[in-house]
């Protein structure tokens, strides 16, 4: 049974649920071509390049691995049947290819949260597959510091919030108020706009 779920209907659990969670600053040279490519392909594109770069040996990124296509049963979706092209050509070449990646940071009171968080294959919770994944690996949960705009109804279906009532206990019953100034006024509007 998967990890987590698709939103595609389909069964593309092997090939996704056998890519890792790596932080980039412990890569095997093997991973590195496709860091680079990830680097070249994304972060440079980005608006916060800048930024990302700086914290790029923190980060940890979902590694997609072209050998998963030979272990796959033959009624599973491949690589090449999720990939596009571009994303594709890359996996063959470098061997694996970056989904996504999440950056956590620590504040003055040493509580971890989520920095940034991106995706570059839509439908298949990768965002809550590597919170899933860090979690385990540092048996702690984290949350995002600061909920934008583009991203505040994947975080009121995430933690599955109706009311500001619910949100209020979330933040009260995981503590994390007093460890973390969260910029959450964009999902407390939502809630309330949709109580309204």
């Amino acid at each position: 049974m998967s990890r987590y779920k698709n939103t595609m209907g389909c069964d593309y659990n092997y090939v996704i649920e056998d890519a890792d969670l790596v932080k980039v600053g412990n890569c095997s040279n093997r991973i590195m071509c496709s860091i680079d490519t990830f680097v070249k392909t994304q972060i440079f594109q980005h608006i916060n390049s800048r930024y990302l770069l700086c914290n790029l040996s923190d980060m940890w990124v979902l590694m997609a691995n072209k050998y998963s296509d030979d272990s796959a049963k033959d009624d599973q979706k491949k690589w090449k049947d999720l990939l596009s092209e571009e994303q594709y050509k890359h996996l063959v070449n470098d061997g694996y290819y970056v989904l996504g990646y999440i950056l956590v940071k620590k504040d003055e009171d040493g509580f971890e949260y989520i920095d940034r968080i991106e995706t570059f294959l839509r439908g298949f919770n990768l965002a809550s597959r590597m919170m899933a994944d860090w979690t385990s690996i540092h048996d702690k949960t984290i949350y995002p510091l600061e909920i934008i705009d583009e991203s505040v109804g994947y975080w009121k279906k995430y933690y599955d919030l109706k009311t500001t009532k619910q949100l209020d206990n979330l933040i009260k019953s995981n503590h994390i108020l007093s460890s973390l100034r969260l910029q959450w006024a964009k999902l407390y509007a939502i809630l309330d706009n949709d109580q309204t």
